[in-house]
């Protein structure tokens, strides 16, 4: 998927020094009670389902999910398999332009298949 000044791939092993780089969510303080992936844990999403957004050479956003088994929550019977959205990253410039958006319809999209 490709816009004028961004493209979005699939996550390549090449690309966990990046992803680890941008935990910077974590130091932006708007998130409580979560603590940034380590590069073992960005390798272990590059098993599952993980697409970058990519511009001029720099991984400015990102979004990983697993396909998940339900044990039986509320909404979701068990055995019945569903999406969960694991990680989601826009770096701040980037935000309100619907990159976050393309990011997740991605993810969907590959679930899907």
């Amino acid at each position: 998927m490709e816009n004028d000044d961004y493209r979005i791939r699939r996550c390549l092993p090449d690309d966990v020094p990046a992803l680890v780089a941008l935990q910077q969510w974590a130091a932006e303080g708007n998130i409580i009670g979560m603590v940034a992936a380590t590069a073992e844990d960005v390798r272990q999403w590059l098993d599952q389902c993980c697409w970058v957004a990519e511009a001029h050479g720099c991984i400015i956003g990102f979004g990983c999910n697993t396909v998940q088994m339900s044990d039986g929550l509320a909404v979701i019977p068990a055995g019945e398999r569903y999406l969960r959205l694991d990680e989601l990253y826009v770096v701040p410039d980037r935000r309100d332009r619907g990159l976050g958006g393309k990011l997740v319809d991605r993810v969907l999209a590959d679930a899907a298949e």
